[in-house]
C-alpha cells in the first residue's frame, strides 16, 4: 500500500481537517510565530472553529456519555466560583474546561470510520516523534539540557513526569497502529516508536509513569488471548531498553526498595521531589478537609495551596504557589468531593463502554478486540499516572478517552450491521459461515406415493 492509496477513501469533513489541525498543536505546543499568548490564542480560533464544523456537518451529531459528564464537571465548576475567593479565575477556568469540552466533541464526532482513525494515529505519532521525543532526546544526548539529569523537553513537557505520562498514551496509539495492519511503513512507524517511547520514559526517570506502563502491561497480557507471546515481547523490548540505560537510571529506580515506612521517603531521592510532594498532598489534604463540597474552586489551587501552607507543618521550600502532583487530589481540592465523582464518573463510563465492545469482538472480531485492550491499557496508565502528577486541564486526557470512546463506537456499528462474505473492513476479509459437507448426514431416499388408480399387488 503507498500513500496515496493509505489516503484513498478518507473522508475529509471539514470536521476532520480542524481535527487534525488542532492534533498539530496539541502535540507540538507551538505555532510558527509567538509564544504562549499566541498559543493561547490558536486554541479559542480551534475551538471556534471546531464549534462551527460542528454544526455543519451531515453526519448525526455524537453527544455521548462521557460528554455529559465531562459538561456536568464543567458546570460544576462554574458552580465553584459562587463559594470561592478567587472567582474570577474560577470563571476563567470554567471558560477553558468549556473549549477542551468542544475538542472533546469535536474528536468524537470526527473519527468516524477506520480509515479516518488509522490517519490520525499516524499523524498524531509522527508529530510527537517529531517534536516531544527528538526533543527530549537532543536535549538529553546532545545539549546536556535535563532536570536532575531526567529527560525532558519544552512547553507542556518541560516536566518529566507529565512528559513520562503523555507518551504511556502514544506508546498505546502506536501499538494499536501495529494491530490494525495495512503497508508496512505504517507497521513500522508503530514498531519504531514503542522502543523509542519506553526508552524515553526511562530517561525520564519517572517511578509512578514506570509503574504505570507495568500496570497497562499487566492488563494486556491479563486480558489478551495469547499471554505468553505477549509476555515475551515485552520481556524482549524491556530487555533492550533497560539495557541501554544510563547509571543513574538505575539509582533512582533503585531507591524504591529503600522505602519501608513514611520517615524514608527523604531518601527516594537527592532533589527531594518525593519528599517535598508529600508536603504537597499534607496540604491538599487540609485543603479537601476545610472544603469537602466546592473545593476552593476550579483551576485555582496554586493559589490555596500558597495560603494554606503557611499555616501548615511542611517544608518551607513548598510553602508557595505549587501544584498538588495529584490528579486527584487536584480535582477534589478545587471541586470538592462531587467534582471527583463527576470526573471519575465520564472516565467509568468510557472504560465501562469499551470494555462491553471489547467482550462482544471476542468471538467476531478478535483483531479488533486487541486494539481496544492496547487503547484500554494506555488509558488505565495514564490515569495511574494522574495519581503522581496533574492532568485535569490537559487536553490530551480527554483526546485519548474520546479516541477510546470513537474506536469502541465504530466496533459496535460494524457488529450491528455485520458485512456480507467476502467483503473487507479495514485490514480483515469475512468469510461466510462454515457449512455442514453434502455427506455429512445420511439422507433417506425419498417415498413416492402410490399411483391414483393403481391396484393393489397380492402376495
Amino acid at each position: 500500500m503507498k500513500t496515496d492509496a493509505f489516503l484513498k477513501g478518507v473522508r475529509w469533513t471539514p470536521l476532520f481537517v480542524v481535527f487534525l489541525g488542532y492534533i498539530y498543536l496539541m502535540t507540538s505546543s507551538r505555532v510558527p510565530i509567538g509564544g504562549v499568548a499566541l498559543f493561547q490564542l490558536m486554541f479559542t480560533v480551534v475551538a471556534g472553529l471546531a464549534l462551527v464544523t460542528l454544526f455543519i456537518q451531515r453526519e448525526p451529531f455524537r453527544f455521548p456519555r462521557p460528554a455529559r459528564w465531562l459538561a456536568m464537571f464543567t458546570a460544576w465548576g462554574g458552580v465553584t466560583a459562587l463559594t470561592s475567593d478567587f472567582a474570577p479565575l474560577v470563571v476563567d477556568a470554567t471558560i477553558l474546561f468549556a473549549k477542551i469540552l468542544i475538542i472533546y466533541l469535536m474528536a468524537v464526532n470526527a473519527l468516524r470510520t477506520r480509515k479516518q482513525i488509522r490517519l490520525f494515529f499516524v499523524f498524531m505519532l509522527a508529530w510527537y516523534l517529531f517534536y516531544p521525543t527528538r526533543g527530549a532526546y537532543l536535549n538529553y544526548f546532545v545539549f546536556d539540557y535535563t532536570t536532575f539529569g531526567r529527560a525532558m523537553w519544552a512547553y507542556q513537557y518541560e516536566n518529566p513526569n507529565d512528559l513520562a505520562a503523555f507518551t504511556i498514551i502514544q506508546m498505546s496509539v502506536a501499538g494499536s497502529l501495529i494491530l490494525m495492519g495495512g503497508a508496512r511503513w505504517i507497521r513500522g512507524l508503530g514498531l519504531i516508536s514503542i522502543p523509542a517511547f519506553f526508552f524515553l520514559i526511562i530517561l525520564t526517570q519517572s517511578r509512578g509513569a514506570f509503574l504505570a506502563v507495568l500496570a497497562g502491561a499487566a492488563f494486556v497480557v491479563g486480558t489478551g488471548r495469547k499471554k505468553t507471546r505477549m509476555v515475551l515481547m515485552f520481556a524482549a523490548v524491556g530487555v533492550l531498553v533497560f539495557a541501554m540505560a544510563p547509571e543513574s537510571v538505575w539509582e533512582r529506580f533503585g531507591r524504591l526498595a529503600t522505602v519501608t515506612s513514611v520517615e524514608d521517603i527523604d531518601q527516594l531521592d537527592s532533589e527531594a521531589s518525593a519528599e517535598g510532594r508529600w508536603d504537597i498532598w499534607t496540604v491538599a489534604a487540609t485543603i479537601i478537609a476545610d472544603r469537602p463540597i466546592t473545593g476552593v474552586g476550579l483551576g485555582v489551587y496554586r493559589l490555596a495551596h500558597e495560603q494554606y501552607s503557611q499555616l501548615a507543618d511542611v517544608n518551607p521550600l513548598v510553602k508557595k504557589a505549587m501544584d498538588t502532583h495529584s490528579t486527584y487530589l487536584r480535582t477534589t481540592a478545587e471541586t470538592g468531593f462531587p467534582g471527583l465523582f463527576l470526573f471519575l464518573g465520564m472516565v467509568a463510563s468510557v472504560l465501562l463502554y469499551a470494555e462491553r465492545i471489547r467482550r462482544q469482538c471476542k468471538t467476531e472480531r478478535p483483531q479488533d478486540m486487541a486494539i481496544l485492550t492496547v487503547l484500554m491499557a494506555g488509558l488505565i496508565g495514564y490515569l495511574m499516572a494522574g495519581i503522581f502528577g496533574s492532568y485535569t486541564e490537559q487536553v490530551m486526557t480527554y483526546m485519548h478517552m474520546a479516541t477510546v470512546w470513537a474506536f469502541a463506537a465504530l466496533c459496535e456499528r460494524e457488529l450491528r450491521h455485520a458485512p456480507a462474505a467476502g467483503t473487507r473492513v479495514g485490514s480483515r476479509r469475512f468469510k461466510a459461515p462454515r457449512t455442514a459437507p453434502a455427506n455429512a448426514f445420511p439422507v433417506m431416499p425419498p417415498v413416492m406415493p402410490p399411483a391414483p388408480n393403481a391396484r393393489p399387488t397380492l402376495r
